[in-house]
């Protein structure tokens, strides 16, 4: 795709891109600016999917940026960017994913009292305004929990709006998210090779996740055996991932600290009200972010 060229209007007079009028306005629409380097790449992907005769529907422009900067981040070829697309449609359909905030606040409903106490929290970090999910590996039992095709699909319809919770804006998806997950007490049941190969291969490969750090804290053998295989999988995120870290001097485990909660249902309820508002502000984003509000200042 060739780069255009000529008189276009100066950045502080293009909405969303770096430099605009609004960088010391609204801090919504901060977060939600682009540079130049992932505009034109955006677009690029944007075309070779057009191409693409395996992909019969778009995405947003919204979901072009963030592939962008994922891919960005992780030094993928556009060709591998475009499988990735034509993946994550494959899977949204095989799953019947409608791509809404209340369908995902429902999948995480039905996953949390399917799989109680594995996400504990999906937040805010205000001082970098990226986002963070904590989860407890130790209350992970696949071979148990997950059994039935109904069991499966909430397991992935849950993952994906989880990862769709992490990413509101572009800001997020720049910085990336943090993960923290409490290993303590975690056993050989809380981990199924086949089944993380299988989740691997039909979400996690194709998502343009952005990470930024993650944290498996007091972790025993076994999340050896989960990182060794996570690790094969994902080469490139082997630097950001820390095992056997710990938060805090006291021999408490992560979940005890959180929101002095009433109890588990109100800690419950609280992280679907949380994620349910970044999707919320995530379906707005992406209901806003047209690639036609940049380009029309072009000459």
């Amino acid at each position: 795709m060739e780069r255009v060229t000529g008189n276009r209007s100066g950045p502080t007079d293009i909405p969303f891109l770096r430099g605009h009028s609004d960088i010391t306005g609204d801090p919504a629409k901060v977060l939600m600016q682009i540079t130049e380097e992932e505009l034109w790449r955006a677009l690029m992907i944007k075309t070779l999917v057009l191409l693409d005769q395996r992909i019969d529907s778009e995405i947003s422009d919204f979901e072009y940026v963030q592939f962008a900067l994922a891919s960005l981040g992780e030094e993928e070829s556009l060709g591998q960017v475009v499988d990735k697309i034509c993946m994550i449609k494959c899977f949204r359909k095989e799953y019947k994913i409608k791509g809404t905030p209340e369908e995902g606040a429902e999948f995480f409903d039905r996953f949390s009292l399917m799989c109680p106490g594995v996400f504990l929290a999906v937040d805010l970090i205000p001082p970098r305004l990226n986002c963070v999910g904590i989860f407890d590996f130790a209350a992970f039992r696949p071979k148990e929990q997950i059994q039935t095709d109904e069991q499966i699909r909430t397991f992935f319809g849950a993952h994906y709006y989880l990862m769709n919770s992490l990413y509101p804006n572009f800001h997020a998806i720049r910085e990336g998210c943090e993960v923290v997950c409490e290993c303590e007490g975690a056993g050989f049941e809380c981990f199924d090779s086949s089944f993380t190969e299988t989740a691997i291969d039909t979400l996690f490969k194709a998502y343009p996740m952005s990470l930024k750090k993650a944290m498996m804290l007091n972790s025993p053998t076994v999340v050896s055996f989960f990182w060794a295989l996570w690790k094969r999988r994902f080469p490139w995120q082997a630097s950001k991932w820390q095992l056997g870290a710990k938060l805090y001097p006291e021999e408490l485990r992560i979940n005890e600290f959180f929101y002095g909660a009433p109890s588990e249902e109100a800690r419950r309820r609280l992280m679907i009200e949380n994620v349910q508002r970044s999707l919320q502000i995530r379906k707005k984003n992406e209901d806003d972010f047209k690639f036609w509000k940049i380009t029309q200042h072009w000459g």
